[in-house]
């Protein structure tokens, strides 16, 4: 699964929710004027 989100938007979500450690230093390294982020996910199989 693929998205994209506006840095802003990626970097908000860091701080207001429980996020891992690689979230958190991911956002920490952007600026909120910076290009959307594209967000690739792995879904677990059942």
């Amino acid at each position: 699964m693929i998205a994209m989100i506006d840095a802003y938007k990626f970097i908000q979500h860091a701080q207001t929710n429980k996020v891992s450690d690689k979230f958190k230093k991911i956002a920490e390294g952007l600026k909120e004027t910076d290009n959307p982020i594209l967000v690739r996910v792995k879904l677990k199989s059942e």
